[in-house]
């Protein structure tokens, strides 16, 4: 098994992303240099208002079932808008159509949910921390019979996600690019976080791109 795209650190603004770019509206994407998430650099989406800024991987071909996994910090003052939620990553065909997406939302602590138009909404009950790094990965499968959505936060066992569908309809339709950053802002709000150390694979990655920080703060693995 070997990766298909990262880990991404982000040794400039775009590093190895097809594009890291603000979409449109009034959501941005700097490089920052504060050594917030991994490494000296990470990416900072802001956002004073509605709009789109996204890092994306064009993967060249259509893929039925990949897996993300990636580093964030969410800052205490982290806020949601009216409409209480935005996007965070998004699976689309070559012709930018969304297959997937991942959205974190308020419910008083900020839940990762997901969306697909066969499968409709799911709520994960994974809820991110503020204010310290965490790991995330996210598989998504194409099927009409056994599709799925799973996340692993701070977790590396493949057999225990923290959130597991099971076998969904999730359509027909294959993907070739990934978004992560904000995929969608819907209201004038000031608000953003930080995304660093990004993998992409068509198999569980766990430990394989070193993304979980061998830290009090994270699972200890040998």
């Amino acid at each position: 098994m070997s990766l298909l795209f990262g880990p991404e650190e982000f040794p400039t603004l775009t590093g190895s992303f097809t594009t890291v770019q603000s979409n449109y509206g009034s959501a941005t994407v700097v490089l920052d240099t504060s050594t917030k998430v991994s490494g000296a650099n990470s990416a900072y989406f802001a956002s004073t208002g509605s709009g789109s800024s996204s890092a994306i991987k064009d993967l060249g071909s259509g893929y039925s079932e990949l897996y993300c996994q990636l580093k964030g910090f969410i800052p205490t003052a982290f806020a949601f808008g009216v409409s209480g939620y935005l996007g965070f990553i998004q699976a689309v065909t070559s012709a930018d159509a969304a297959v997937f997406t991942m959205n974190v939302e308020d419910y008083g602590t900020v839940r990762l949910t997901g969306n697909n138009p066969s499968s409709g909404y799911k709520d994960t009950l994974v809820n991110i921390p503020k204010n310290s790094v965490f790991t995330i990965e996210v598989r998504l499968k194409v099927s009409a019979t056994v599709g799925n959505i799973s996340v692993w936060l701070n977790n590396s066992t493949e057999g225990s996600p923290n959130y597991n569908s099971g076998n969904i309809n999730t359509g027909t339709t294959n993907f070739q690019k990934l978004a992560h950053g904000f995929t969608y802002t819907p209201d004038s709000f000031a608000t953003g976080y930080y995304l660093d150390f990004v993998s992409i694979d068509t198999a569980f990655i766990g430990t394989r791109s070193s993304a979980v920080a061998n830290t009090s703060n994270f699972f200890q693995f040998l």
